[in-house]
């Protein structure tokens, strides 16, 4: 079976990569890689400028996903609100934060497979990393946000089977041809 070309454009949380376990995002990485679709770098949750110069760079017919935890997680809305003319295939916001929202617009109509991964309020320190729902933008024409639940501490990334597959297996199913 062959595939369309993909790139996953990866954000992490807060920290930048000092905070997140191998497990986590650089394992989910590396499993997107073995799929077929590639992944730059994983960027700095702070650095939204960086992922919008790389898409603006991709061939206009590359299935596009973005990925992001925790902080990284909320802002990926500002990403998908700058690139309105651009389809995003698949937006995967694991664990974003109730303190980290400001300034993040609602979920835009260019990405119609929005999914949202939450822990609970009590497995994070401190308490609300995890637990921030993002939204559609009003009056959105789009498929409501899924919405997953995983039981691991914050920043749930490296949940294999409530996080990571799902992920994986809709990935698949959008790349394949």
């Amino acid at each position: 079976m062959s595939t369309l070309p993909a790139t996953c454009i990866m954000f992490f949380g807060l920290g930048d990569g000092a905070t997140d376990p191998e497990t986590g995002e650089p394992l989910l990485a590396q499993k997107m890689r073995a799929q077929g679709v590639k992944v730059p770098t994983i960027i700095d949750y702070d650095s939204q400028q960086t992922g919008i110069d790389m898409i603006a760079k991709l061939p206009a017919d590359e299935v596009l996903f973005l990925c992001a935890i925790s902080c990284g997680a909320n802002r990926l809305s500002i990403v998908a609100s700058n690139i309105k003319n651009r389809r995003i295939a698949g937006m995967y916001m694991i664990a974003p934060s109730y303190w980290c929202n400001a300034g993040c617009p609602d979920v835009p109509d260019n990405a119609p497979n929005a999914w949202v991964f939450n822990g609970p309020w009590y497995l994070s320190l401190p308490p609300g990393l995890s637990s921030y729902v993002p939204k559609r933008v009003a009056g959105s024409t789009q498929p409501p946000i899924k919405r997953r639940w995983s039981q691991t501490w914050h920043p749930c990334d490296s949940d294999v089977v409530n996080v990571q597959d799902p992920i994986l297996a809709d990935m698949r199913r959008l790349i394949a041809a």
